[in-house]
Order: C-alpha cells, then sequence, then structure tokens
C-alpha cells in the first residue's frame, strides 16, 4: 500500500519542518517549482516554493490534509457521502468535503468554507475549450449571514509532473474578482481523476493540500 501526499511544502519554512517529521520525504521531479497562489487582498505570489511528497503506510484509505497557515497535517478517515461529496473527518473533528477531488466545505477550522461549487471546476478539467467561468464560494458572516463570493476563473494545464512515481497532469486555476486573487492547483491522473490538489478555502486558513490515500 502507498500513500501520497502532493504539495506538502506550500506556503512557508515552517510547513517542511513540520512534514518532514511524518517520515521520508521525496522531492517533486519534472516540475520545477510550485506557484503559490496570490493570497487575498495580496500583491505576491510566493514564487519559488517548493513541493515535497510525503510517503509512509497507513492502514486504511484516508484523506491526507496539510495545512501550512496553522502549521498542521493530518489523515482525515472518511466520515460519510453525499452523492459525489465525501466528508472526511480528523480525531478532533475536523472536517473537509471533497467533491470528486475539489474541495466544497469545511468545518473546525474557525474560518470555514460553508459551500463551494464544484461542477464549473470539474468541467473545466475535462473540456479543453472552456475558457472563463464562475465561481462561488460561501461564508458566514460573524452574525451568522452568508456572505457569497463570485470569482471569474479559468484553467490552464501546467505540464506534466511526476509525483511519487506517477505521471500527473498538473492544472491551474485562476479565479479572480476585483477585491481578489487566488489559485488552484489540481493533478490528475492519465483517467481524468483528481489525485490531489492545494486549494483555497478562506482568508484565514489560505490554501490546504489535499491527497487521497489509497
Amino acid at each position: 500500500m502507498r500513500s501520497l501526499v502532493f504539495g506538502a511544502a506550500l506556503l512557508a519554512v515552517a510547513g517542511c519542518a513540520q512534514f518532514d517529521k511524518l517520515g521520508n520525504t521525496m522531492t517533486l521531479t519534472g516540475g520545477g517549482a510550485v506557484r503559490q497562489g496570490a493570497p487575498v487582498r495580496s500583491a505576491t505570489n510566493g514564487e519559488g516554493v517548493g513541493v515535497k511528497v510525503v510517503t509512509r503506510a497507513v492502514p486504511k484509505r484516508g484523506l491526507e490534509v496539510v495545512i501550512p497557515s496553522r502549521d498542521a497535517n493530518a489523515t482525515l478517515s472518511l466520515a460519510g457521502r453525499n452523492g459525489t461529496v465525501e466528508t472526511w473527518r480528523s480525531g478532533d473533528d475536523i472536517t473537509v468535503s471533497v467533491d470528486r477531488g475539489v474541495v466544497v466545505a469545511t468545518r473546525g477550522l474557525g474560518d470555514d468554507l460553508m459551500a463551494a461549487d464544484s461542477g464549473p471546476t470539474l468541467a473545466a478539467l475535462r473540456s479543453a475549450k472552456l475558457d472563463a467561468y464562475r465561481r462561488t464560494y460561501r461564508f458566514l458572516t460573524a452574525d451568522n449571514h452568508a456572505d457569497y463570493v463570485l470569482l471569474g476563473c479559468k484553467m490552464t494545464a501546467a505540464g506534466n509532473e511526476t509525483l511519487a512515481g506517477l505521471k500527473l497532469l498538473r492544472h491551474e486555476e485562476q479565479c479572480r474578482n476585483p477585491k481578489m486573487a487566488i489559485t488552484n492547483i489540481y493533478w490528475t491522473d492519465e483517467t481524468g481523476r483528481i489525485q490531489a490538489g492545494r486549494q483555497w478555502v478562506s482568508p484565514t486558513v489560505g490554501q490546504i493540500a489535499i491527497g487521497v490515500l489509497d
């Protein structure tokens, strides 16, 4: 059984130190450095941030989640399914909901993503003709009202990369509106399945990296 974490060293040196505690690490080959998506209301892109792949044996299928802004990582267990959406839970009741590789909700992180649409992203990954599309993120305000963020997006194929022995195609999803800009990254296999991703979830949490452990 082989477990994979893609995009482990995402944002900071502190994250790298944390990942080294997990076990053996292998450096990404075939793709060079990963570009960090622009944080909310920030003009920097974090160029030159490296990627590492962490491998270790695990007893069962899980979702490996790395949160660089919290210097945290965990393997989440499958808690339930609703159609194509799988919800994964940690031992301290943090959950991440994923629709075929696209993060659509989190709970227990404080500044949570209440919901996000996945359809436009999945369609863009399947079609090279979809030049522009929109995505919606939903958050709760301090007074428990829904706050919707609408972003215009485009998907580009950034080339082939080899991660932990798997040959994958890297896609970069760039989304923006007048107030913010983000970049999500997805790695897909030859069947088009998302094997791992690095995705933005909220202003304070920032991006998280996920990889399914089979």
